[in-house]
């Protein structure tokens, strides 16, 4: 048994269904593609029925579940970025940046989502010296 409801492809290229995202290809952002839903899977029709996605059914709200295939090449680059990468970094200029670093990341549900401030205040020691953002 199986429902279907018409969904809109969002600038995360992930639709939402029962507050939990699921990924689709990139290009169908904007687009409204048909999601299929079972017990157990959810898919995503476009054009005449054609599957342009199929994941496992989740009941966790706020969750999101990715394929990273579905991703623009410049996420996909995003994801060589680690916590540890990026605090690696940081400790190359103290330990007040690293700690500067390290709340973004534990703040947030997902490490991801502090990223770009921590890539904002790493920048900073390009443009104003390592010593100054350690001091700051």
């Amino acid at each position: 048994m199986a429902h279907f409801k018409t969904v809109r492809v969002h600038i995360d290229y992930h639709i939402e269904l029962e507050r939990h995202r699921y990924s689709v290809p990139h290009a169908l952002v904007g687009q409204l593609p048909e999601a299929r839903i079972t017990a157990t899977v959810v898919e995503l029709l476009h054009h005449r029925g054609l599957r342009v996605a199929s994941h496992a059914r989740h009941s966790i709200q706020g969750g999101f579940t990715t394929i990273t295939a579905h991703m623009p090449v410049a996420h996909r680059a995003h994801m060589e970025w680690t916590p540890q990468r990026l605090i690696h970094w940081g400790q190359t200029i103290g330990p007040a940046t690293v700690e500067a670093i390290t709340r973004p990341m534990a703040e947030n549900m997902h490490p991801e989502h502090g990223y770009r401030s921590c890539l904002d205040l790493l920048s900073l020691a390009k443009r104003y010296g390592k010593l100054r953002l350690e001091a700051g």
